[in-house]
Order: C-alpha cells, then sequence, then structure tokens
C-alpha cells in the first residue's frame, strides 16, 4: 500500500466511527427543511426525495470515496460471479422483504401519484449501492478485524438513521422501521465479511429495496 493510502486509512480509523453520528445529525435539518420548503408537493414524496438525494450524494458517494478512494471502492463493489450460495443469501433478504411488506401492517410505501412512484422507484437502485457503500463498505475495509466497530456498531445506527426520513414521511411503526434495518444491516454486514465484498449486499439491497415499493 502507498504512504498516501496507508495515512488516509489511519485517518479514516480515527473518524470513521463517528460518521454515522454525524450522518443524522446532519441529514435530519435538511429533511426538516425541505418539507417545509417543499410541503406535499408530488404526494408528499418531493420533500423525501430531495432529502434522499443530499444522504446520496453526501454520505452514500463523496465520503466513501474520500475515505478509500476511488479504486478500493471499485474493489469492494465490483460485480462478483453467481454462485448457488450467493442466490440462497439474496434469495434470503428478498424473502425477508416480501414477508415484511406485505405481513406487517402500514409497510406499504404510499404511492398517492405517479410522480411519488417514480422518485420511489429510484431509491432501491440508489440505496442499494450508496448505502452499502456507506454502512457496509467503508467499515468492513476501515475495521476488518473489528466486529463490533466493523459490524455492529454501523448496522445499529443505519437502524437509527430510517427515523430520519420517516420523520417527514411515517409509514408503519417506528419501532418496526428501527429494528428491522437493523437486523437487515447485520446480515448484509456479516454476507459482506464472509466473502469480501459488498456486491452481494448490494444486490440483497436492491432486490429488497424493489419488493418494499412494489
Amino acid at each position: 500500500m502507498r504512504t498516501a493510502g496507508r495515512s488516509s486509512l489511519l485517518v479514516a480509523q480515527r473518524f470513521v466511527w463517528l460518521a454515522p453520528i454525524t450522518l443524522i445529525a446532519t441529514t435530519y435539518p435538511v429533511f426538516q427543511i425541505a418539507r417545509d420548503a417543499l410541503g406535499d408537493a408530488v404526494g408528499g414524496r418531493l420533500a423525501w426525495f430531495v432529502g434522499m438525494s443530499g444522504y446520496w450524494a453526501v454520505w452514500g458517494c463523496a465520503f466513501p470515496l474520500w475515505v478509500l478512494g476511488r479504486s478500493r471502492a471499485w474493489e469492494v463493489v465490483r460485480p462478483q460471479r453467481m454462485t448457488s450460495r450467493a442466490v440462497r443469501h439474496v434469495g434470503f433478504v428478498v424473502a425477508m422483504a416480501a414477508a415484511v411488506r406485505f405481513l406487517v401492517p402500514g409497510m406499504a410505501y404510499e404511492k398517492a401519484t405517479t410522480g411519488a412512484a417514480l422518485l420511489l422507484a429510484i431509491s432501491p437502485f440508489a440505496n442499494g449501492v450508496l448505502e452499502e457503500l456507506m454502512w457496509r463498505g467503508i467499515f468492513l475495509v476501515t475495521y476488518p478485524e473489528n466486529s463490533w466497530l466493523g459490524v455492529i456498531w454501523p448496522s445499529v445506527m443505519f437502524g437509527l438513521w430510517h427515523l430520519v426520513p420517516t420523520s417527514i414521511s411515517p409509514g408503519g411503526s417506528q419501532v418496526t422501521m428501527v429494528i428491522g434495518p437493523t437486523l437487515m444491516g447485520l446480515y448484509l454486514a456479516w454476507l459482506s465479511k464472509r466473502t469480501g465484498t459488498i456486491w452481494w449486499a448490494i444486490l440483497a439491497h436492491t432486490l429488497g429495496g424493489l419488493v418494499m415499493i412494489s
């Protein structure tokens, strides 16, 4: 590893664990401002989409690229050859998403207008790549030998983060909106740690997200 890369990693190891706290503290007011400015535009989804777009751009893209660099980021996200074991893991996440979507009351996303449905349709793909890079990729690379900081801490904070977007577009119980993503985060972190890539987590997250908005 080059000296610059080693220095970047040392900086990341000192500060990456604080990223979820900073993320929640900075994105919450953005969502509130968007709601106040845009109100019920596009069935109330435009404010949500504006908040999510800022989250994706800063925390799902810019921050992971700063921590990992482009080459390392690509290394952890690049597509992998499909195996039967990978199919089972991805299928398990999709099946759990379907169970939550269709069996838990209040978990269906409201699609009051065509515009709202289109905005929602973008989220599984953006979340699948950018959330996995943020919540799984940088932590597993930065803390490969530390299960607390590499797996548990970001998974719990990933669950708590969901209270931010639901603060302006509530759906289902707040407890469910925290517990579900936390458990999913733990499973995807375990899968990524075991396989050495977040590609399968990206695929599972994207497909699960599509099920949730169906």
